[in-house]
């Protein structure tokens, strides 16, 4: 299955979670940052039941701080 995350080309061996895609991709999620799919957010309590499908295409959207 192909997906992109952060505009990166991605072959997961199967149909996943969000959380299975990440780990297989090795990305670690912060905390507080957010995920979208398909330009929409996913809300943190649906990550891991989230299956992802062929054509996915996932941004993480990481928190930054300063001044």
């Amino acid at each position: 299955m192909k997906i992109l995350i952060n505009g990166a080309p991605t072959t997961l061996p199967h149909v996943c979670t969000i959380p299975e895609a990440l780990a297989f991709a090795a990305i670690d999620l912060p905390p507080r940052s957010a995920i979208a799919v398909n330009e929409r957010l996913v809300p943190r309590t649906a990550l891991a039941t989230y299956q992802l499908e062929e054509g996915d295409t996932l941004l993480l959207i990481r928190p930054t701080f300063g001044g």
